[in-house]
């Protein structure tokens, strides 16, 4: 008995096609071992995405072991960078553990579920209640105290109430300040890599230079000021995937009939078992059948803005389309940038340093080179027919009202 509790005390190893090996504690292994992490083996990381591009297949599971393999990486060259922190064994290991367990709240089709089915609660205050009640469950050697670090560092929504000096903690796995995080290190790479879309870049870079300054009261992450174009590389990689993949019309259509399923199945859903697969119950055989036979709605038209002055425009846009009163026509508003829900530009949020030189974010990204460009984000509304009629716009009265949609968009 003594000899297997020892053997469980060891380190494991698991490989990754992203990021090769990846080391496994003793305490993150009793954490992937319960049913409540296996459930993300069947979370598709994009989604209804696979239903347009086959090989888009990975799932949650993985990503969060790459998110865990980078938040400890990034901690240890911060331990390295900073000796004066005093970051401990167990610092690195409760960061890798919030890593770890940052998606364990997505139900299924992740941010669908976030969006249509409980949009109140997000996926991060539901997998902090999932874990405190994992902690209980299966008797975690987490302390209180532990607990509520490891649930900041993967929801730190109330800034103003962590210790200023320790706010860097707190923007390695989900960053608020400019979106600059783990995360997106590891799906943006590993999202590209299952697309099989080419990508020039890695951030080893970003992982390995990383510093924590001190700014006013405060201490914060930055890095290195040469390292300005790897960071837009990569914002300008997540927004080519929203633009390309995430957001690709097809894509949306095939959202349009989950969404649907997903709210005839809800009162059936136990979040705490049910995944991506619920989707394939008899119950909705014949919704199922339209994903099956690609019987989606068909985009029409879309009208892009990219300048925020034209926000009235799109306003009136809106209205207009609200008062179609034909039900085969379908229209959706979209968001495109360089980070989720964001008013300000994130590039402009990032600190730099230089030697001993603090830049701050008061760099302006167009001041090192002329492709970074100023705008970071564009709005899209997409018109669909419902019931798959590409040529509903030949239609007299759909016709007109899509000529003054036309008319306001060319003013």
């Amino acid at each position: 008995m003594k000899k297997n509790m020892k053997k469980n005390m060891k380190k494991t190893r698991v490989y990754d096609p992203i990021h090769g090996f990846i080391e496994i504690t003793p305490l993150m292994n009793q954490i992937i071992n319960t049913e409540e992490f296996q459930r993300l083996r069947d979370l598709k990381q994009l989604g209804v995405t696979t239903f347009v591009f086959p090989s888009a297949n990975h799932t949650r599971f993985e990503h969060s072991i790459g998110v865990s393999h980078l938040a400890g990486k990034m901690i240890e060259s911060i331990r390295k960078n900073n000796p004066e922190l005093e970051v401990t064994e167990r610092q690195i290991e409760l960061t890798r553990i919030a890593g770890l367990i940052h998606d364990i709240g997505h139900g299924p089709y992740s941010h669908l579920y976030d969006d249509y089915i409980k949009p109140k609660k997000n996926h991060e205050d539901r997998g902090c209640k999932i874990f405190k009640d994992i902690i209980k469950k299966y008797n975690l050697p987490i302390s209180k105290k532990e607990t509520i670090e490891i649930l900041t560092m993967i929801n730190p929504k109330d800034t103003k109430k962590i210790k200023k000096t320790k706010i860097w903690k707190y923007q390695i796995v989900a960053n608020k300040i400019n979106q600059l995080d783990v995360d997106k290190m590891d799906y943006i790479r590993r999202d590209c890599f299952y697309l099989g879309m080419n990508f020039s870049g890695e951030y080893s870079r970003l992982i390995n230079d990383v510093k924590v300054v001190t700014i006013g009261n405060t201490k914060q992450i930055a890095w290195s000021i040469k390292l300005q174009y790897d960071i837009f590389h990569l914002f300008s990689t997540r927004y080519r995937l929203h633009k390309t993949v995430y957001n690709h019309p097809k894509v949306k259509a095939f959202e349009y009939l989950v969404v649907g399923i997903l709210k005839k199945l809800q009162l059936k859903m136990d979040l705490s078992t049910t995944t991506d697969s619920i989707i394939y119950c008899d119950m909705v055989k014949e919704d199922r059948q339209k994903i099956y036979n690609r019987l989606h709605p068909k985009f029409i038209k879309e009208f892009l803005f990219t300048n925020p002055k034209t926000l009235k425009k799109k306003e009136k846009i809106v209205n207009e389309l609200k008062k179609i009163k034909n039900p085969d026509l379908y229209f959706q508003e979209l968001e495109i940038g360089f980070a989720s829900s964001e008013t300000k530009n994130p590039l402009r949020n990032v600190y730099y340093y230089k030697d001993m030189e603090l830049y701050g974010s008061k760099i302006k990204p167009e001041m090192y080179s002329f492709i970074i460009p100023s705008n970071f984000n564009e709005q899209i509304i997409r018109i669909y027919s419902l019931s798959g009629r590409t040529d509903i716009l030949k239609t007299d009265i759909i016709k007109n009202d899509i000529l003054k949609i036309d008319t306001i968009f060319q003013q």
